[in-house]
C-alpha cells in the first residue's frame, strides 16, 4: 500500500513535494495539513504509529542510512508509559534528496516488554518525493 503526505514551507522548499512511502495494507492514515499520522494495527490495545510533517525537524545524535537518497537522525526517548506499559519514541529529521520532514515513531509493549520505536526506520527506508 502507498501514502502520500504534503511538505514545503516558507523557508524556500517547495511545497508541491509529497513524501511518498510503502505501508502495511489495514494502515489507518491521517492527513493533516502538514503531514500525516499513520497507525498500523489500528484498534490495537497499544497500535505502532508514525507521523510526518514538515521541517524543521528535531535531529538526534543517532544517524542511520535507510537506502540510497534516504538519511535520518534521529534520537529514542523511553519512559514507563504508565497503565498500558513501556512507550518509546523516535522523533528526528528525516531526509529524502534535498527534501527534509519531521518524523516522530511510537512504540509501547504491555508490562514486561521492551518497546523499540525504531520498528518505524524499515517503512521509512521506502520514502521518496514526488513532485
Amino acid at each position: 500500500m502507498h501514502a502520500a503526505a504534503r511538505s514545503g514551507d516558507e523557508a524556500g522548499r517547495d511545497p508541491r513535494a509529497a513524501l511518498l512511502l510503502d505501508v502495511p495494507a489495514g494502515t489507518e492514515i491521517t492527513l493533516h495539513d502538514d503531514g500525516a499520522t499513520f497507525i498500523l494495527e489500528p484498534g490495537a490495545r497499544a497500535p505502532h504509529s508514525f507521523s510526518s510533517t514538515r521541517a524543521p525537524a528535531q535531529q538526534g545524535e543517532l544517524r542511520q542510512v535507510l537506502a540510497a537518497d534516504v538519511s535520518i537522525a534521529y534520537a529514542l526517548e523511553a519512559n514507563d508509559g504508565g497503565s498500558g506499559g513501556n512507550e518509546s519514541t523516535l522523533v528526528g529529521s528525516l531526509r529524502v534528496g534535498s527534501s527534509e520532514f519531521a518524523v516522530k515513531c511510537h512504540d509501547q509493549d504491555e508490562w514486561p516488554g521492551d518497546p523499540d520505536a525504531s520498528w518505524c526506520l524499515t517503512w521509512l527506508a521506502t520514502t521518496r518525493v514526488d513532485r
